[in-house]
């Protein structure tokens, strides 16, 4: 039997544990995965004790994704290229790190049709999963400008934002609005856009995405894109082949869920 498990500051939030169970449920297998909160302090210790204890692999999560990368041995090239890692592979020898992030907001944008080729995509938050955003949307030809509340280096401001009327897309790569801080938004207005996509899955729909639906702006959340780099990610664990058919299978059965 495989040990699996997600580490992050908070996970009381997490929808982690039941969609690696679903997985496992799909393909009859006796695996276990846990929720296993950790300090940044603890960071290294409790990695070293994971992998002691048996665990075949990791999921890491906020605050964690970059810190980690001085944790391991070996970095996957599009880990590297994002800057932050959100799998673990424990080998005999070796722990080596990934980034799945990319994979699951590339499945989520071809099944909900957002387009970002030739627009100006405007990405809050300068995190991991950011980064992993950021690189996909290049490479599909978009156009990425950072907001950030520290502005500079490449990032514009909140305030800055406001006076952007881009007709492009909104990503919100920022905890706000995340349960259990269900009334917070991290912007006021969505005018000027003609898709909002929010990596927030809890709650399904955020303030933010409520605001974006009563300006009948289509509206993305995260819950696709959670799942998918979890398939991923068991992928990475299992040296198995990518099942797109497993991923909304599980995503279907969250939505149940939910």
């Amino acid at each position: 039997m495989a040990k699996f498990g997600l580490i992050g500051g908070r996970l009381g939030h997490s929808y982690s544990m039941g969609i690696h169970e679903s997985y496992f449920d799909i393909l009859d297998e006796s695996s276990t995965y846990d929720l296993i909160e950790t300090s940044a302090e603890e960071l290294s210790n409790t990695i070293s004790r994971l992998k002691r204890e048996g665990y075949s692999g990791l999921n890491v999560t906020i605050p964690h994704k970059v810190a980690v990368m001085d944790l391991i041995d070996e970095i996957s090239v599009e880990a590297k290229d994002i800057g932050a890692v959100n799998t673990l592979k424990f080998t005999d020898n070796k722990i080596i790190g990934y980034n799945t992030d990319y994979y699951g907001i590339k499945k989520t944008f071809e099944k909900f049709g957002v387009a970002v080729r030739d627009k100006e995509v405007f990405i809050l938050g300068t995190g991991g999963a950011a980064n992993a955003v950021s690189a996909l949307c290049k490479n599909e030809g978009g156009k990425v400008t950072f907001v950030s509340r520290t502005p500079g280096a490449g990032a514009i401001g909140y305030n800055d934002l406001k006076s952007v009327h881009p007709n492009g897309v909104l990503i919100n790569c920022t905890p706000v609005g995340m349960y259990p801080d269900v009334d917070a938004s991290p912007i006021e207005s969505v005018d000027g856009f003609e898709c909002v996509v929010d990596l927030i899955y809890n709650p399904p729909t955020t303030k933010l995405l409520k605001k974006a639906e009563s300006c009948r702006i289509k509206a993305v959340n995260g819950l696709y894109m959670l799942v998918s780099q979890a398939v991923y990610a068991e992928a990475i664990w299992h040296n198995s082949s990518f099942d797109e058919q497993v991923i909304d299978k599980i995503y279907f059965e969250m939505l149940k869920r939910l």
